[in-house]
C-alpha cells in the first residue's frame, strides 16, 4: 500500500499496489470468512486464542513429523490481508474440496508432510502417513470457520495456552475452544 498526501490541504489516499518493480506480481494473504470460500490453494492457518488476543498464532509446517506443534508467532494482520512477510515454513497446501475433505500438506526436503488428527484434546500431529488426514471446513456463528478432521471425533483445530506458551490441540467446542481460526489465502 502507497499512501499518497496532496498539497496543500495535506489530505491522504491510499493506494493499494498489486504489482512490483520490473513486473513481479505481488502477491497477497486474503483471509478466507466462509467455510464456501476455501478452495483448493496455499493457505496460512492462524487462530486468536481469546486469553491472547492481539496476536496471530500460526501453524508452522514442521519438517519433521511432530504431536501438538508450537504455535509460530509474529503475524500481522490489517484489513483482512496479512502484512507481515510469509515465509515458507509458514503455508500449507490444501488439495481436494470440502464435500469430500481437504489433504493439507507441506513438502520440504523433497517430503511430504500432512496435518493429521485424532479423537482427543492432545490429537494434532504431522506426519508423513496418510491416516487421518484429510479436513472438513464449516461454519459456527459462534466461532467462525472450523477445521474438523477425519477422525469419529467433534473436536476442531485450535491452540492451547499454557502462561503464553502455545501449540495446537484439537478440542470440542465450549470450554477448551478458546478463541478462532483464521484462514489467509495465497493470491497473486
Amino acid at each position: 500500500t502507497i499512501t499518497v498526501t496532496r498539497t496543500p490541504d495535506s489530505k491522504t489516499a491510499q493506494v493499494a499496489v498489486s504489482q512490483l518493480a520490473g513486473g513481479t506480481v505481488a502477491t497477497t494473504w486474503n483471509l478466507v470468512e466462509k467455510a464456501e470460500d476455501v478452495t483448493a490453494g496455499e493457505y496460512v492457518i492462524t487462530f486468536v486464542h481469546s486469553e491472547i488476543p492481539d496476536k496471530y498464532l500460526y501453524m508452522p509446517s514442521e519438517t519433521a513429523a511432530t504431536s501438538n506443534p508450537k504455535t509460530g508467532e509474529g503475524i500481522t494482520v490489517s484489513n483482512s490481508q496479512i502484512t507481515s512477510t510469509v515465509s515458507a515454513d509458514m503455508t500449507w497446501t490444501f488439495s481436494g474440496d470440502n464435500s469430500t475433505g481437504f489433504t493439507i500438506t507441506h513438502v520440504a526436503a523433497g517430503t511430504t508432510y500432512r496435518l493429521a488428527s485424532a479423537n482427543k484434546a492432545q490429537g494434532i500431529s504431522i506426519v508423513t502417513t496418510s491416516n487421518n488426514t484429510t479436513w472438513k471446513v464449516s461454519n459456527d456463528t459462534t466461532y467462525g470457520v472450523l477445521l474438523k478432521g477425519s477422525d469419529s471425533g467433534s473436536r476442531y483445530l485450535a491452540t492451547y495456552n499454557n502462561n503464553g506458551t502455545t501449540s495446537w490441540r484439537y478440542y470440542i467446542k465450549g470450554t477448551d475452544y478458546k478463541g478462532k481460526l483464521y484462514l489467509f489465502k495465497k493470491t497473486n
